[in-house]
């Protein structure tokens, strides 16, 4: 008995079936392969959050006019979580400009992680006590 004659016994619906599971199984395994070759959990959605300082003068110690910005984003996918701090010195406008942009990452990429319920509450609290600090 030769292959094509076991699979002319068999349903289509079945050997659809198989091809499904196989073409599954083989995109789960190439984008874990991705997944690991682009830097793992460690760069995961860090371009979008790096693109929160697009366009914004950000400075690392203060200049004269400056005020101090210090603000925790949150990001994963599922298993991981990553916290990672924001500490920078801008103008005040530029600092409630990154403030608002960053809250925004946090609601976005911070709840697919695997704490998606406490990510709200914690940047909320922490966007308005920096807001707060940064005097509006």
């Amino acid at each position: 008995m030769t292959t094509f004659t076991v699979l002319a016994a068999l349903p289509l619906w079945r050997i659809l079936l198989v091809l499904v599971i196989y073409l599954f199984l083989f995109a789960i395994i190439a984008g874990l392969v991705y997944f690991l070759y682009s830097g793992g959990s460690k760069n995961l959605f860090r371009h979008a959050l790096f693109k929160n300082y697009d366009g914004l003068e950000v400075h690392k110690t203060r200049q004269p006019g400056d005020v101090e910005l210090k603000y925790h984003t949150y990001r994963g996918f599922f298993l991981w979580f990553i916290q990672e701090e924001h500490h920078v010195y801008a103008p005040r406008h530029t600092a409630l400009a990154l403030l608002r942009r960053l809250l925004k990452f946090n609601l976005t990429y911070g709840l697919m992680s695997s704490w998606p319920i406490f990510v709200p509450f914690l940047a909320i609290g922490n966007y308005y006590a920096q807001k707060k600090r940064i005097g509006y």
